[in-house]
């Protein structure tokens, strides 16, 4: 029903109500014909409460002062307080109003009570008007509006909780959704940047060297090309699908092929496979070893230190691990200029501590960051490999430094929370 409909019912129901009020008198004693004025008074009163969505305030000054007059006057009949309640209800439930609405209506009980004081002809009557729709009645309505305004603001708070939760979910799926993408792109780009650098070198010297690069650069696209068709095709699933939101898997993931490749994994898919199948489940740390023998295939000393039992942790936890070291390695290769990495994963009862150092170049005082925020909403240093890294520790409530190594290079320290299970 729209509003403007309902205030002509509202006010047609109050008018006929205030009318037959008058026309009996007070407590059903009708005595005297009450007069055009005591009519005309009371049906204003009604007629102003078509108005009372657009100015509730206004709508319930003049309904008071109109309400005051009528007693005033001393008309005969009864009260056309109706119209008053209405009024009331109406500002103590509309937002903005409160304060002025709570003087308003302190006034009115103010000047309501002090006329029960003074029965007049009828006090018997006067007692059961002021008990059964006197003061009590305007305390009631008042009160009434005001639980209706406070269940409306919960059912707004309600909904824009709803509505931020909507938010930060879409803002979380995107930033998995661009880690994912760069796990994927910056790993295999710099697989091909290492082979098609070395083939390039040795093309006239040693062709055999050279072709076995250009094959380990097509496995790579191969495989690029199919991890990239998985996350597409996790995108467009609906909500609520089985595979929907499903972690593609790396190029750095699974076991490795022996082609020297990064893209350590299930073979790389030829031109006639399909990506029918499920996707591949999320690197562990147990595919290290794969991982580490890739990085060496491009030319990196990579040693692995491990302190402390292993044991199992939990999936995300070890996939932010796994997923910060293979970006640590990728800026190794591409950035630092480095001949040995160094790897240490310290096990340890509430947690895992992974640090990934070299003696490459280091980074610059503008590169340097200490406690990456994963708010970042931008690029450190030309690229989101940093910001990546610091999102993924903290998708785990965890932590990550990275900062100048010693004597040279960089080291990535990272603290993944991880308590044991019972």
């Amino acid at each position: 029903m729209p509003d403007w409909l309902t205030d002509v019912i509202v006010a047609a129901v109050a008018a006929a109500w205030i009318a037959y009020r008058i026309s009996v008198g007070p407590g059903g004693l009708a005595t005297t014909n009450p007069g055009s004025p005591a009519y005309a008074l009371g049906l204003t009163m009604a007629a102003m409460l078509l108005a009372r969505r657009r100015w509730p305030l206004t709508v319930l000054l003049v309904d008071s002062l109109l309400w005051l007059g009528y007693h005033i006057a001393d008309l005969p009949g009864g009260a056309p307080a109706p119209a008053l309640w209405v009024a009331l209800f109406t500002v103590a439930a509309s937002s903005g109003n409160m304060r002025r609405g709570m003087l308003l209506a302190a006034w009115l009980l103010t000047t309501d009570l002090a006329g029960r004081a003074y029965p007049g002809e009828h006090p018997g009557a006067y007692l059961l008007d002021a008990g059964a729709d006197g003061s009590l009645t305007l305390a009631a309505a008042f009160l009434l509006g005001y639980a209706v305004r406070a269940r409306d603001d919960l059912r707004r708070q309600a909904a824009q909780e709803r509505e931020w939760e909507a938010c930060r979910r879409v803002d979380e799926e995107r930033l998995r959704i661009a880690r994912d993408l760069h796990d994927i792109l910056a790993s295999t780009v710099s697989v091909i940047t290492v082979h098609a650098g070395v083939a390039a070198d040795v093309l006239d010297r040693r062709p055999a060297v050279a072709r076995t690069a250009i094959e380990t650069v097509r496995a790579t696209c191969r495989q690029a090309l199919a991890e990239l068709r998985v996350v597409i095709g996790v995108l467009r699933q609906p909500a609520g699908h089985p595979r929907a939101g499903t972690a593609p898997r790396s190029p750095f993931a699974g076991e490795g092929s022996g082609s020297g490749a990064w893209s350590a994994g299930r073979p790389a898919p030829t031109g006639g496979e399909t990506l029918d199948a499920p996707p591949a489940p999320a690197p562990r740390l147990d595919q290290l070893a794969q991982l580490l023998d890739t990085a060496r295939g491009a030319g990196l000393r990579v040693d692995l230190t491990v302190v402390g039992e292993a044991r199992a942790v939990p999936a995300a936890v070890e996939l932010a691990a796994y997923r910060i070291i293979q970006e640590s390695l990728t800026n190794v290769v591409r950035h630092a200029g480095a001949g040995v990495a160094t790897i240490r994963i310290d096990y340890q009862r509430e947690g895992m501590a992974v640090e990934v150092a070299d003696d490459g170049r280091g980074l610059s005082a503008g590169r340097a960051r200490h406690g990456q925020s994963p708010r970042s909403t931008g690029p450190s240093a030309g690229g989101y490999g940093l910001v990546g890294m610091a999102e993924r520790a903290a998708s785990v409530g965890g932590r990550l430094d990275v900062g100048p190594g010693h004597p040279a290079g960089c080291v990535v320290r990272a603290w993944l929370p991880a308590l044991e299970r019972p």
